[in-house]
């Protein structure tokens, strides 16, 4: 369902919720879940108008890389043994580099609107993960999330 791009939002909520209540079956399919997250939704432009002004004018695309980051966040969030996870790293290299830019790289390009959404959604995340990986979430991400509410 990921690959024919159908009912996107409603598969990656499907997805973070069996990733928090289902670790393992969730496992069998985690890379290529992540690698459809990172590299063809978080990765990709927004084709949209990039002069967007009102804070209600998000684009389909910054709506779908929210739900992509709500889902990978979720799966370092199952209901147990949660510190058992490996690969934070990953994700919160990529949760800081959206609170920098607003997109998971500087070369891509969006709205400043949809970077304000993704950076909120970014550390909302932080603060999520925050409950059960303080130790290792370093002080610039936290940083970046309390400077986020200015």
């Amino acid at each position: 369902m990921l690959e024919e791009r159908t009912n996107l939002p409603t598969v990656l909520q499907s997805l973070g919720c069996i990733a928090q209540t289902a670790m393992p079956v969730f496992e069998t399919r985690e890379s290529e879940i992540e690698e459809f997250i990172i590299n063809k939704i978080l990765k990709s432009d927004s084709k949209d108008d990039h002069t967007r002004a009102s804070w209600d004018d998000k684009s389909d695309i910054c709506v779908l890389k929210i739900y992509g980051i709500k889902t990978v966040v979720k799966s370092y969030l199952p209901v147990k043994d949660a510190l058992v996870r490996p690969g934070i790293d990953g994700l919160l290299d990529i949760l800081r580099n959206v609170l920098s830019y607003g997109e998971i790289s500087k070369d891509i390009k969006s709205s400043s609107v949809d970077k304000a959404h993704l950076r909120l959604a970014s550390a909302k995340a932080v603060l999520r993960l925050a409950r059960l990986w303080d130790h290792k979430i370093p002080a610039d991400i936290f940083h970046l999330t309390i400077k986020t509410s200015e």
